[in-house]
């Protein structure tokens, strides 16, 4: 006897295995690791950090080798002769090699802006993977919810067909029993056909959206998997600041504050040292013809005078940017908002009438059991129970997937407040 009860459990537990759950977690969580959207955010901050570096070196000594070989139609020269001195022409042909070197002394900040910028860039470039990557999400969502509304159905045209298949058992012993006309059978078996009609259309749906699913989540669903249906989610109150379409408002202020910065760095003046190592013929000597080393090193002062001329302009046209701006950051907060109500209405409309449907479920149960009775006894014809079949049957899936439809607005909701 314990053999036996073993042997039970285990088949129960192999069935059970068999049929796998997959969760909207999952799905989600898949959509975000294994898509190639991922892989974007992570290059665009690989690139950010390479043009930081890249920014980084220029406070490192410029170095710049030049070689060049000429050859000149006329030269420099003194045709003066004296006795016993004699005064060499330069050869046409003339020869350089250099090593010119730069450093930058002071900048007014603009390498610092420039890492600055880069930084800003890399932000903007993933966060609008981001946006990408919760667009994916969004239509996993719909995909998953889609899936869960159509096995409602089946399951609802399971219950019709049990119905079915037991006044027909029904009608069939009152047709032998001269209580009912075949015809009225006959009603029953075109609606069973036109409920298993119905069963393939919905199976070829479900396959569908299922092969939909599992190329934005790169998880192979077998056709015995069930969705699980996610539970009640709390929502917070207010957006996620890090919300794209909100977060590109603070990097792009951030970028206007950077222009700012630059302007007032094209004001300052720049300071930086430099030299020049070199060998050629001729050297810094031009009235030695011949090759020759050579350096010279120095002290550059640069300062744009004119950059203050459009200063007062340069800083109105920055504020007017900052005022557009926030403008259209007040638009997209209002839209959000508007978004945000019209679904937290709907789901509070959906809450409210579900004791309404339930106990219409309960009254649409009582007619439709009685119509069977008046059926089997030829009080009503098949057409009439079959309108008091599909009123329970409308009644059952409107509340289930009601039921369906909060929580899927549940979620969008959550996921447009960018949680």
């Amino acid at each position: 006897m314990l053999r036996f009860t073993f042997i039970i459990a285990f088949l129960c537990t192999s069935v059970y295995l068999s049929q796998g759950q997959y969760t909207l977690t999952q799905a989600l969580q898949d959509a975000s690791t294994k898509n190639s959207t991922a892989t974007l955010i992570d290059l665009a901050r690989q690139e950010a950090d390479l043009k930081y570096s890249i920014a980084s070196h220029k406070n490192l000594p410029q170095l710049n080798l030049v070689a060049q070989s000429t050859y000149q139609s006329e030269t420099s020269g003194i045709d003066l002769s004296f006795p016993g001195v004699t005064i060499p022409r330069l050869s046409k042909d003339q020869y350089k090699a250099q090593l010119d070197i730069s450093q930058n002394i002071y900048d007014g900040g603009a390498i610092s802006a420039l890492k600055d910028n880069a930084r800003l860039e890399g932000e903007l470039n993933a966060i609008n993977a981001v946006a990408d990557m919760d667009k994916i999400k969004e239509r996993v969502i719909l995909l998953y919810f889609g899936i869960l509304e159509v096995d409602k159905r089946l399951e609802n045209l399971q219950l019709v067909k049990d119905d079915l298949n037991g006044i027909e058992k029904r009608l069939t012993a009152a047709v032998q029993n001269g209580i009912s006309l075949k015809s009225e059978l006959n009603n029953i078996k075109v609606e069973q056909i036109n409920v298993a009609t119905q069963e393939n259309e919905l199976s070829t749906i479900r396959k569908t959206l299922t092969s939909q699913l599992e190329v934005w989540t790169h998880h192979s669903l077998a056709p015995s998997d069930k969705l699980e249906i996610p539970s009640t989610t709390l929502i917070d109150e207010s957006f996620n600041k890090q919300l794209p379409a909100l977060a590109m408002f603070g990097i792009q202020k951030k970028q206007i504050s950077l222009a700012q910065r630059l302007d007032e760095i094209a004001r300052r003046p720049k300071i930086g040292a430099f030299a020049q190592l070199g060998y050629g013929k001729p050297g810094l000597n031009f009235l030695k013809n011949e090759f020759a080393p050579y350096y010279l090193v120095g002290v550059r002062a640069q300062w744009n005078i004119s950059s203050f001329y459009d200063q007062s302009h340069q800083n109105k046209l920055n504020a007017l940017y900052q005022s557009k701006l926030q403008v259209k950051e007040d638009l997209v907060y209002q839209q959000l908002n508007t978004q945000a109500i019209q679904m937290q209405n709907d789901i509070a409309k959906l809450e409210d009438t579900k004791d309404m449907d339930s106990e219409i479920i309960l009254l649409r149960k009582q007619i439709k059991e009685t119509g069977a009775v008046q059926l089997e006894n030829g009080a009503i014809t098949s057409a009439d129970y079959l309108l008091k079949l599909n009123d329970y049957k409308e009644s059952i899936l409107k509340l289930e997937l009601n039921q369906i439809l909060a929580r899927k607005t549940q979620y969008l909701l959550k996921h447009l407040k960018g949680y």
